[in-house]
């Protein structure tokens, strides 16, 4: 149970983080239009949900996801 709980989190954790890069790498290439970036996350968080158990880290990733999406990627960015 309790490697089954690290491998979600690790799991979580490198999806959000690629989530994130790739944001990051679409800000600096488009700029015009930051929508799409919730995309990314969007996607993560399927992923998440689909490949972990339970809905602790699905909860975490989605809040996750809001804060990011909120304040760097919106007008004021950072």
């Amino acid at each position: 149970m309790n490697k089954l709980l690290h491998n979600n989190t690790l799991f979580t954790l490198t999806l959000l983080g690629i989530a994130t890069a790739l944001a990051f790498l679409f800000f600096s290439f488009v700029s015009e239009n930051t929508a799409n970036i919730a995309l990314l996350y969007i996607i993560a968080q399927i992923l998440i949900a689909r490949y972990t158990n339970g809905y602790l880290l699905g909860l975490f990733s989605s809040v996750f996801s809001v804060i990011c999406i909120n304040f760097f990627f919106t007008y004021p960015f950072f």
